[in-house]
């Protein structure tokens, strides 16, 4: 593992790509871990499956009610979902 890590005369990123693919994962880390403090906070019902149900009638709205379970679903899963998308994407970029 130390030759993937040690410094190379020929970088895959440039020092700009590579900062900001750190602060694209900082930021996602830190609004996740809020907006997790702030649902299990039970401050808004909006996150409360049931009410959700309520609010959005599935009859009507099918998308939307079928979009909860991704929307609302395990924090773990859903956590591990969004930072494979961004490390997909920096994937993208390497040579």
């Amino acid at each position: 593992w130390r030759n993937r890590c040690a410094p190379s005369s020929r970088p895959d990123f440039s020092l700009e790509q590579a900062v900001t693919a750190l602060q694209a994962v900082r930021d996602l880390t830190i609004g996740f871990v809020i907006e997790e403090q702030h649902r299990a906070s039970g401050e808004s019902g909006e996150y409360d499956p049931e009410r959700r149900r309520l609010l959005v009638p599935v009859e009507r709205y099918p998308l939307t009610a079928a979009a909860s379970e991704p929307l609302f679903g395990p924090p773990d899963q859903r956590f591990e979902n969004e930072l494979g998308l961004v490390v997909a994407d920096v994937g993208t970029h390497l040579p």
